[in-house]
């Protein structure tokens, strides 16, 4: 996952920021806190993986600066952050050959569920 803004490394304590999802209505934890380790750490976005939970999910991104005190990260007009979905099932790709580059426009199909 990639979240954007600014400010993020200047606002660091022991370079460390801890991410975790949340149930939105309870608060309480749906996975273990990840620390965003410090390469994936830049002024304007962190990058880490999400936790697997179940498709259907609904998850409230919280953010903390020392791993005690959580920061709620909700979308606009929402109580969650993230809905977790089924892996999709590619059945064929079209076409299934051609060149790496083009310069024209080439639509590429991707058949499945």
């Amino acid at each position: 996952m990639i979240i954007a803004g600014l400010g993020f490394t200047p606002r660091l304590q022991n370079n460390s920021m801890w991410v975790r999802f949340a149930d939105p209505a309870t608060q309480s934890q749906l996975a273990p806190p990840t620390k965003v380790m410090s390469e994936d750490l830049s002024d304007d976005s962190a990058i880490w993986f999400t936790p697997a939970l179940p498709a259907g999910t609904n998850a409230l991104l919280q953010i903390s600066l020392n791993k005690h005190d959580w920061h709620n990260v909700a979308l606009g007009g929402s109580s969650h952050s993230f809905v977790y979905y089924e892996s999709p099932h590619v059945l064929s790709v079209s076409p299934t050959f051609g060149p790496v580059k083009h310069k024209g426009t080439i639509n590429l199909d991707i058949f499945g569920s």
